[in-house]
């Protein structure tokens, strides 16, 4: 017959894996973690109160009564340290460092050299003491102090809260003149550098007169304005003297030095226009003025006239006598004066130009000099009002020092206790038997978590991802009608293979393989009483030699003509021999011989250990219809289950899988069929 494959993925849709192993295989029927407590319950029931039982005796027996007294401390806060008396200098230390002071080592040790009659250690003193602090109330610290008996408790709690005031005194007194000391050592520092700047000063003042830096810059400015006003002065001076003398010059130029004292003079051209004016008027009285002789003597009178008038006056002197000319010398006098004036501006212009230069000069020094100077004036003012911080701060921590304020002390008194501490038997009791029931179920739930052996249906199916055809519990007296039940359900699928044409059948065991096959031979005899005839072929290592006549391999290897015939139980062997692992039989001889035994419904392989011959073991599988995994119940492992299946479904195609399974115990079948 030809062998139809089924399509399907190589891995399940969803499947999530670390590695080579599947999550699936975690998955179980929820009905086995209650099979699990189910079957342990003895021990989740005695152990819990077992453990409690033990913690109670151990308390008592072991855990004496103890007794605790308590000292409080109050700590002022800080809106009442000025009231009660504290300096500005004082400066508490922090809540947590007292915490950590009152349990140092050094005050253990000396609570402990105090109470030496008491015989108690530092261990003992650093495990039985708490502080705590009130929630209400956080400057309140509880000094708690536990002893075996109520007056050592009382003298190790005020012990500890009295070592440690005098402690916290004598530390804050020690930070204090710590304080004082660094700040008298930085006050003489900061004077000595006080004193050489202040020096340094004074003689960088000492070159500009005594006198600072500031005012030498603005007396040199305001001489330097005052020179160039009178530099500008002297210019303008000389200037106008220098143009006076020019004009003088001029003047003296254009002024003789003699003139005539006395001279007489006559107008000829006036002489000449009284006689043709004469001669004019004669001819008039001749002529008529339309007359040309009296037109031209009016036209040359007439042009005598505008020569006159062109001319001007043309005297003669008729007697001349020469004399010193006062202008003259008047004008020289002032060239003389001027030229004095001008000698005078430029001599002083010069000096004053060389006064500027030298002010100048110093005025630059100044100004270069001038950021230093204020960067030294304005540290040394610094540094003053830092030395009057000093001071004050010195001051204060003084007081502070040899101030006897304190702002704890104690508030109340440790008392004698008159009862124990309870030692919460019931309690620990009931805790250790709430943990002793958490461990128990805990370390069964846990098991149960690791268990990958096959116990129910949905390992199969959930967990491997194939289906369960049936689940058989174990024959006993009082669930026959349960056992053959569900026997009838899986014979009523066997029946179903076989009607099958040519229906063949690998079934895969593992370790429980004689079960298995107990187990094929019922449903053999069942099968039987519904005219269903069945032949199983046993895969196996080793063979008795009475049953070697019913071997297939000589057929399987065409050996021989035709299989044998089967023995009483209707069963045929396949030897694992070295032939089978080194050349085994093709699917095609296996499916002829399945033609040869067509009398039979179907042909069941058995197959023990797939893992002793896996080449074999996928052969007859894919020669088969129909692969059942058949696991005895709480004894194969899903790991191997599902690296056979995985190993089926390489290449992409796998037979029809299934799993079976069977002897469930009799009192658990209700749990996982």
């Amino acid at each position: 017959m030809e062998f139809e494959w089924e399509e399907e993925p190589q891995e399940r849709k969803g499947e999530l894996k670390i590695g080579s192993f599947s999550l699936s295989l975690l998955r179980r029927d929820i009905r086995l973690w209650g099979l699990a407590l189910y079957k342990k319950w003895v021990w989740i029931v005695l152990v819990p109160p077992l453990a409690g039982g033990l913690i109670f005796l151990a308390v008592t027996l072991f855990c004496g009564r103890v007794f605790e007294a308590n000292t409080t401390l109050l700590r002022v806060e800080r809106d009442y340290q000025k009231i009660e008396g504290a300096v500005d200098a004082f400066k508490p230390l922090s809540n947590e460092v007292v915490v950590d002071m009152i349990r140092s080592r050094n005050n253990i040790l000396e609570v402990c050299r105090r109470l030496s009659g008491s015989n108690v250690s530092f261990q003992d003193v650093y495990d039985n003491t708490t502080i705590t602090r009130k929630k209400s109330r956080d400057n309140l610290f509880v000094i708690s102090a536990r002893a075996a008996d109520p007056k050592t408790a009382a003298e190790l709690a005020d012990a500890i809260a009295g070592v440690f005031l005098e402690d916290y005194k004598n530390t804050q007194k020690s930070k204090h003149v710590e304080s004082y000391n660094n700040y008298r050592r930085n006050q003489e520092e900061l004077k000595l550098d006080i004193e050489n700047r202040e020096r340094e000063l004074k003689k960088q003042m000492e070159d500009f007169g005594g006198i600072s830096l500031t005012e030498a810059l603005e007396r040199c400015s305001s001489q330097i304005r005052a020179l160039e006003a009178r530099q500008l002065d002297d210019r303008a001076t000389a200037q106008a003297a220098e143009s006076k003398l020019e004009e003088l010059r001029k003047q003296l130029a254009a002024t003789p030095p003699t003139i005539r004292t006395v001279s007489e003079t006559y107008d000829e051209d006036k002489m000449e226009i009284q006689r043709k004016e004469m001669e004019l008027a004669g001819l008039r009285m001749q002529y008529t003025d339309d007359n040309p002789i009296v037109q031209k003597a009016a036209m040359t009178l007439k042009v005598l006239k505008e020569r006159a008038a062109v001319n001007g006056a043309s005297q003669k002197p008729s007697k001349v006598i020469q004399g010193v000319n006062p202008t003259y010398r008047f004008i020289e006098a002032d060239i003389v004066r001027a030229q004095s004036e001008f000698t005078a501006a430029g001599h002083n212009i010069s000096t004053i130009g060389e006064s500027l230069q030298v002010l100048r000069n110093q005025e630059a020094k100044i100004v270069r000099l001038i950021p230093a100077y204020e960067q030294m004036v304005a540290i040394l003012k610094q540094k003053k009002e830092l030395l009057g911080e000093l001071e004050k701060s010195c001051h204060m921590q003084n007081l502070a020092a040899n101030s006897p304020f304190c702002d704890i002390s104690i508030y109340e008194h440790a008392a004698q206790p008159t009862q124990g501490i309870a030692r919460r038997r019931l309690v620990l009791s009931l805790g250790g038997l709430i943990l002793a029931f958490l461990g128990t179920a805990g370390t069964v739930l846990g098991k149960e978590a690791l268990n990958l052996r096959v116990r129910s249906g949905d390992d199969f199916e959930a967990g491997l991802g194939v289906p369960c055809i049936g689940a058989v519990c174990e024959l006993a007296s009082d669930n026959r009608s349960e056992y053959y039940a569900q026997l009838q359900m899986l014979v009523d699928h066997i029946r179903d293979l076989a009607e099958k044409p040519e229906a063949m059948v690998a079934m895969v065991s593992y370790d429980s393989r004689k079960e298995a096959e107990a187990f094929v031979d019922k449903c053999n005899d069942v099968l039987m009483l519904k005219d269903i005839d069945t032949l199983r072929i046993s895969v196996c290592s080793e063979l008795p030699e009475k049953s070697a006549r019913y071997l297939v391999n000589d057929y399987l290897y065409g050996l021989a003509a035709a299989p044998p015939e089967p023995d009483a139980g209707r069963t045929l062997y396949f030897k694992l021999d070295e032939m089978s692992f080194f050349t085994p039989p093709e699917p095609e001889r296996l499916r002829m011989m399945r033609g040869e035994l067509k009398k039979y419904d179907i042909v069941v392989w058995t197959i023990g250990k797939p893992e002793e011959d896996r080449r074999l073991f996928e052969i007859i599988c894919e020669s088969c219809g129909d692969v059942i995994f058949a696991a005895r119940f709480d004894c194969e492992s899903k790991l191997k289950i599902s690296a056979d299946i995985r190993a089926l479904r390489q290449g992409g195609r796998e037979p029809a899988v299934s799993g079976l399974l069977y002897d469930i115990p009799a009192g658990l079948s209700k749990w996982v069929v």
